[in-house]
C-alpha cells in the first residue's frame, strides 16, 4: 500500500465515482484516490488522483491518452505539492448529478480536500507535535515502520 493511502486512505465512494464516469480502478495505473471536488465556480467534479504525473507521464502516456478520451474528461494537471502525481478532473454525468447531490445533502458524500492541502495540513500537525492527534499518531507509526526497515539495512522499504 502506498504512503499516501496509509496516511489518508481512499474516499469511501471512490469505486462509485469511478463507475459513474465509466472507469474501473484496476484500469488506472498508480491509482491513489477518486473523490468529489467543488470548483471555485461551484461546479462539482469527480477527481482521480494517480501517480502518473510529472516525470512519470512518459511511462504512462497510453493510460493518460485513454483517460483523456473519456467522455467526461475535463483536464489533468500535475499536483502542485508532488508533481509525480496528477489530478484528472471529470464532469459529473447529467443522469447521476441528482444522485450525487443527494449523497452530499445526506452527508454520505463529502467534498474532499485536494491532496496537496491534505499533505500540508498533516505536515503542519506534525510540526506542532500533538501526538494525541489521530492523524499525527498514524503518521508517526508509519514513519517508525519505515525507519525500522532502514535501521535493519533493508534496501527495499515496504510502506
Amino acid at each position: 500500500m502506498s504512503l499516501y493511502n496509509q496516511l489518508f486512505g481512499v474516499d469511501p465512494l471512490a469505486e462509485y465515482y469511478l463507475r459513474v464516469i465509466g472507469l474501473k480502478r484496476e484500469s488506472i495505473p498508480c491509482f491513489r484516490d477518486c473523490y468529489l471536488w467543488c470548483e471555485k465556480t461551484g461546479e462539482l467534479r469527480i477527481c482521480l488522483y494517480a501517480r502518473i504525473g510529472g516525470n512519470n507521464r512518459k511511462d504512462y502516456r497510453t493510460a493518460l491518452e485513454t483517460l483523456s478520451r473519456n467522455m467526461y474528461w475535463l483536464s489533468d494537471t500535475d499536483d502542485d505539492f508532488d508533481p509525480t502525481f496528477c489530478i484528472i478532473e471529470f464532469s459529473i454525468p447529467d443522469d447521476c448529478r441528482d444522485d450525487i447531490e443527494s449523497l452530499i445533502s445526506t452527508g454520505e458524500a463529502v467534498m474532499a480536500k485536494v491532496p496537496a492541502e491534505r499533505w500540508r495540513q498533516l505536515i503542519d500537525k506534525l510540526k506542532k507535535g500533538d501526538v494525541n492527534d489521530p492523524e499525527v499518531k498514524r503518521a508517526l507509526e508509519i514513519g517508525d515502520k519505515i525507519f525500522a526497515q532502514v535501521d535493519n539495512g533493508q534496501k527495499v522499504i515496504k510502506v
